[in-house]
């Protein structure tokens, strides 16, 4: 059996980061993904929740799916006979969307994790929200400055 496939390709910012957005506490946050294999953790910089590039971006290729009125189907419960059938693919059809597309990217600004040397971009709103380190769950403290 051939079927129809559809291939969602996020295209990063200018700067080569790429949105996530947290199932848990639905923050979005931004990543160089430059050294990342798919299976890397990834921890929310908001919440702490521990996933990886797949799970950080299910909320947002639902919305694209949503947005491109495509009706998901729950892979999970496929046989491996019906995942065999679907490599068997006719046409495939490319979604791309970047950044933009999700967020104003105006609005969000460079935040660096000094215990990894690394950065992520985040809203401008949310940076005293920030709690975690996104590379290894590091915890984010603030001095008072008042003191």
């Amino acid at each position: 059996m051939k079927v129809k496939a559809m291939m969602i390709n996020p295209l990063p910012d200018e700067d080569g980061y790429h949105i996530f957005e947290c199932d848990n506490c639905h923050n979005i946050f931004l990543l160089d993904l430059s050294g990342f294999e798919h299976q890397n953790d990834i921890f929310c910089p908001f919440c702490g929740k521990n996933g990886n590039i797949i799970t950080f971006t299910n909320k947002i290729r639902e919305k694209i799916f949503q947005d491109h009125q495509i009706e998901m189907e729950n892979v999970n419960n496929l046989t491996s006979d019906q995942i065999k059938e679907l490599i068997l693919v006719d046409d495939v059809e490319v979604i791309e969307y970047n950044v933009n597309e999700i967020v104003d990217i105006a609005n969000y600004v460079m935040y660096e994790f000094i215990c990894c040397d690394k950065f992520i971009k985040i809203n401008k709103n949310s940076y005293k929200m920030v709690k975690y380190c996104c590379y290894c769950k590091g915890e984010v403290l603030y001095l008072d400055s008042e003191n």
